[in-house]
């Protein structure tokens, strides 16, 4: 599960769906990558058998035509020394011997305590279109960007002035 987590996959169905025994336990996983959809688990609740049927509503929230709504976490401003901080404050407070709590409960206390924290320390936040482009090409770095720019201001140049070394310049860039 936290290969799951740390790939930006997150678990929908956080209730027991099954109970045997007066034991409840999740055996039923439903994850999601896609921030921007509204998702909403139900999980049936009927005595036919121990297990309970777990289905998943989508609603897509009605978007102009065209334009497509893109979240992502942003990672840029990440203080990695008080997001660690804060996970070993929330993590000792974890009541590991209250013998109430069994170990579904106690992983459920720290999946719940991650996420926020990554919530408050990442924000999910609206991409650019500009930034939605670049996410759409990874190879497309920053000097590359540049190097695109500076050809294109040597190119206007040469059509300004229609110089033969203004050409070269552009052309041996």
């Amino acid at each position: 599960m936290d290969t799951l987590c740390t790939l930006g996959c997150y678990p929908i169905i956080n209730k027991p769906t099954t109970a045997v025994n007066e034991a409840e336990s999740c055996i039923d996983h439903l994850y999601t990558h896609n921030l921007s959809t509204e998702l909403k688990p139900y999980i049936m609740l009927h005595d036919i058998s121990g297990h309970y049927p777990v289905y998943l509503t989508v609603s897509k929230a009605r978007l102009k035509r065209g334009v497509k709504q893109r979240f992502f976490r942003d990672t840029s401003n990440v203080d990695g020394i008080a997001f660690d901080r804060d996970l070993h404050e929330t993590l000792d407070s974890l009541p590991m011997q209250q013998s109430e709590w069994n170990a579904n409960e106690k992983f459920d206390f720290i999946v719940r305590s991650t996420k926020s924290l990554v919530d408050t320390h990442m924000p999910v936040r609206k991409c650019t279109r500009r930034e939605y482009k670049l996410k759409l090409k990874p190879w497309i770095t920053q000097g590359v960007i540049s190097s695109i720019k500076h050809r294109d201001y040597l190119f206007r140049v040469y059509k300004r002035s229609k110089l033969l070394t203004d050409f070269e310049s552009y052309k041996t860039f």
